[in-house]
């Protein structure tokens, strides 16, 4: 017998033997395997998808909170103006007041990846979007004097509106270090190039309001 004619008959045994059971599993295991691991791949490729998504918003979110800090304090110092005329009563003859402060990132993707922040800088978050929103609503206020009666009620106004953006650039430095801070107001006028005239101006508004305006008389 040839070699060609014995690897024929090989061939003939092979397919005539009758299969183990093992070999029946063969290609249920082959599609198992292979569904596990296509499986497998297509969850780390997503997984990873997912992770570069968290990573951008939350370098979109830091970022955008340093610009709101930024914002805010470019508005804290602005004020120091109109409250220097309303305590001198003077007219405000000009002002580079925004019109609008906007947390746009923090808004959109916070609530995306609120778990990769810690419980304190959500609850900063949390005070900066509200903070925010009323400084939002005063500026229009403060601009137009609208539905200000007087220069008393335009000095809370004011004050208020102060407030407010205070509590904003405090959470926001905050929420950048990731940790508690202790920030004076007058260590963050300092901070932010405010004068201490215009400080002492500011003063006088609240001790006017403390006093029933009786201090200023506005």
């Amino acid at each position: 017998m040839d070699i060609e004619t014995l690897n024929q008959c090989l061939q003939y045994v092979q397919l005539t033997r009758p299969k183990s059971d093992f070999d029946k599993f063969i290609p249920l295991i082959g599609a198992l395997c292979g569904a596990i691991v296509g499986g497998s791949i297509t969850y780390f490729i997503a997984r990873q998808k997912d992770q570069r998504s968290e990573e951008n918003k939350l370098t979109c979110c830091i970022e955008d909170v340093g610009k709101i800090q930024d914002s805010t304090d470019s508005f804290i110092k602005e004020l120091m103006g109109p409250m220097q005329a309303t305590a001198l009563k003077q007219d405000l003859v000009r002002h580079r007041l925004p019109y609008n402060i906007s947390p746009l990132c923090l808004g959109r993707y916070f609530t995306d990846i609120a778990h990769v922040f810690n419980r304190e800088q959500r609850s900063w978050i949390q005070e900066v979007m509200s903070d925010l929103e009323s400084v939002n609503e005063k500026i229009p206020k403060i601009i137009s004097r609208k539905d200000v009666h007087n220069s008393y009620d335009y000095s809370v106004l004011l004050l208020n509106a102060s407030a407010a953006a205070i509590n904003v650039s405090k959470a926001c430095r905050k929420i950048i270090s990731g940790k508690e801070l202790v920030v004076g107001d007058a260590e963050l006028f300092n901070e932010i190039g405010c004068t201490n005239d215009q400080v002492s101006y500011r003063g006088m508004l609240i001790k006017n309001i403390d006093n029933n305006n009786n201090f200023l008389g506005l």
